[in-house]
């Protein structure tokens, strides 16, 4: 009897204990999107041109939504200096110094209004007499802010999942890591920008330096960004711009994305599929082909497009009022939506899950120019990716749903300090007139206004919906009590409890 009743007491626990576990851990899949540069009025923008309505964005219908803290260390440092207070201390911070609420808001513009307090704070020598182009604040970049949301640290300007100056850690290990080491998932990254810059960097390899692209590189010493991924990390799916017949056919080690040898190699590998940019075939058709022939044959998959300046051709809106349409700029290269679903159609095939980071990183680039047109056929670019994986999400032909994965919109900063004027609204369709002098684009109209051609420290947007999304709730406030913000290194948080559970 007491054997018995032992083993029972044993058996139970170890029910609860596993099921226990599966609450913990419901997320076998996770999505993740980054509107590189997005902030909320850029979403509304787009919404309003594709939709004429401000939230009919696919991501603004998801049941959780909220505002996100993007500082990095050496925002929190300029900040803290101005103030007379000690820099960033991992051990001993507080997050106010980093981003205050007080006095820039705890909801984004339009939510919050933009008072001149506010932009004395994001931009402490405000001048309306500053043009745009010198006009700066501190605000992270994206190497630190994807460190951010990869890694769960905060880190300093430049760095790639590794850890701020002075500290003995070095590599930060990501979420997609996490997940292929506790989980057995598979691993992809793929973006419109080059696949070893920032953002996709920070998920796929470790850096002292966002711009050591490739070993050998402007003499750099030390191992390239582009070399770790494709032979060290060597995720699943590799999905990116950066194509040297097109940036870099001189082979220049001053510039460029990807070595002379490394394309060779990537070209011959016998462990992924290799697809690229060819001169009058239709990209996303090669790209599709290659990701049936990997799933097939079991291998992994790189993709290497993109143009002159690395990445993707930008999509190109019309001004057509009342008729929104956007074009492609070239076949040659697949958008957004295409490469996300040659990714998922690998990832899927894995039963212990999967992690996926899609980029849309010509939002950021347009903002530096303070190009409207460019920014809204990047918005579009992401819309449709995320609807292409929500329907795949949909599908009834995969293992995948609801219930399994977890999928997030977000951006990992601001850019431009973009402000739509409320009494010249744009009709669907209807873009403003827009003069592009040198480096930056103008608004004769006044439909739109930029004040950086900059990052700026605005909160941005995050948006989630599946398996796991009430994780998000236990970080609302940590750092700033009395609101509902969340830092950028609570996505990552929630990711992880979301794959792997709590610790």
């Amino acid at each position: 009897m007491k054997r018995t009743a032992r083993i029972s007491a044993a058996l139970t626990a170890a029910l609860l204990w596993f099921a226990a576990a599966a609450w913990a851990a419901p997320a076998k899949n996770i999505i993740l999107f980054i509107g590189d540069g997005m902030h909320l009025q850029h979403e509304i923008a787009a919404s309003n041109y594709l939709f004429g309505a401000d939230y009919s964005l696919v991501w603004h219908g998801f049941p959780y939504k909220n505002y996100v803290t993007t500082w990095d260390t050496s925002t929190y440092n300029l900040y803290s200096i101005m103030q007379g207070k000690p820099t960033f201390d991992p051990d001993n911070f507080n997050p106010i110094y980093g981003y205050n609420p007080e006095k820039a808001g705890t909801e984004p513009s339009p939510m919050s209004e933009d008072t001149m307090e506010r932009l004395k704070y994001l931009f402490p020598d405000y001048s309306k007499k500053t043009p745009p182009l010198l006009r700066k604040g501190p605000a992270t970049d994206s190497a630190s802010a994807g460190t951010a949301i990869s890694t769960g640290t905060k880190t300093e300007h430049t760095r790639i999942a590794w850890d701020f100056e002075g500290s003995e850690n070095g590599k930060l290990k990501s979420i997609s890591e996490i997940m292929r080491e506790t989980n057995g998932a598979s691993i992809g990254v793929v973006s419109t920008v080059p696949f070893s810059h920032a953002t996709p960097a920070t998920f796929s390899s470790h850096n002292k330096g966002r711009n050591n692209f490739y070993t050998g590189f402007k003499n750099y010493a030390g191992f390239g960004i582009a070399d770790e991924i494709l032979t060290a990390t060597r995720p699943d799916v590799v999905i990116g711009g950066g194509h040297p017949s097109h940036n870099n056919p001189k082979w220049e080690t001053t510039k460029g994305y990807i070595s002379k040898g490394l394309y060779e190699s990537s070209v011959s590998s016998g462990e992924y599929i290799f697809v690229e940019r060819r001169a009058g075939e239709d990209g996303a058709g090669l790209l599709s082909a290659a990701a049936t022939k990997a799933a097939t044959e079991r291998k992994k998959l790189f993709g290497l497009f993109g143009g002159a300046d690395g990445s993707f051709e930008h999509p190109i809106p019309r001004d057509e009022p009342g008729a929104p349409a956007i074009d492609r700029a070239t076949d040659e290269n697949p958008l957004l939506r295409d490469v996300v679903l040659s990714a998922l159609e690998i990832l899927s095939s894995n039963e212990n899950g999967f992690f996926l980071l899609a980029e849309q990183g010509d939002i950021d680039w347009a903002n530096h120019a303070n190009n409207f047109s460019w920014m809204i056929g990047a918005m579009w670019d992401l819309n449709e990716a995320v609807r292409a994986a929500v329907d795949f999400i949909d599908r009834p032909d995969n293992d995948l749903d609801w219930e399994n994965t977890l999928l997030i919109v977000t951006a990992d900063h601001a850019n431009s300090l973009m402000r739509l004027n409320p009494e010249k609204k744009l009709a669907p369709g209807d873009l403003p007139e827009q003069k592009c002098v040198a480096a930056l684009c103008e608004y004769p109209g006044d439909e739109v206004f930029y004040s950086t051609s900059g990052h700026t420290n605005e909160l941005v947007s995050v948006y989630a919906k599946g398996a796991g999304v009430e994780e998000f709730h236990k970080y609302e406030g940590s750092w700033y009590p009395g609101t509902r913000l969340i830092d950028n290194t609570h996505v990552f948080k929630t990711m992880k409890d979301a794959a792997v559970g709590s610790e």
